[in-house]
């Protein structure tokens, strides 16, 4: 846990010196090793993420990026409800429960990435135009 804590106070540092451009994409572990090794503040002289999807974002690429991730995020789990909510009308459950489904995985994603930086997972690049495919589907007439 003084880990994941340690990340986090080193990546909120991060986004305090650089909110809007963040320390380029990628670059929170060797930023982390650099400020590690020239402070005595912080006992892990390793490599390390931030072990938090929202503080590794922000302080990699700036808080506009955090928020239009989150956007996108929403939108993409907003896309995933009303597929759901448009195949129940239809009476499809299969396609209904498949948008609830990636509705809730979404949501787990979201929540895990308070514990761990995890943007990179093809996962949650599948499940963005995945919501847009049952969108539109939901939406064709029978």
């Amino acid at each position: 846990i003084d880990v994941r804590l340690t990340g986090w106070k080193v990546g909120l540092d991060m986004i305090r010196e650089k909110p809007l451009t963040g320390v380029g994409f990628g670059m929170f572990r060797y930023k982390f090793i650099e400020k590690a090794v020239t402070s005595s503040d912080i006992e892990y002289k390793m490599r390390l993420d931030a072990h938090n999807l929202y503080i590794q974002t922000g302080a990699e690429m700036g808080l506009i990026n955090v928020l239009l991730l989150l956007i996108l995020m929403l939108w993409t789990f907003n896309y995933f409800g009303t597929a759901r909510s448009n195949f129940l009308e239809k009476g499809d459950m299969l396609l209904a429960e498949i948008s609830g489904a990636m509705q809730i995985s979404l949501l787990v994603y979201l929540l895990g990435g308070i514990f761990i930086s995890y943007l990179q997972l093809q996962i949650f690049w599948i499940l963005i135009p995945l919501a847009v495919v049952l969108r539109q589907l939901s939406m064709k007439e029978a």
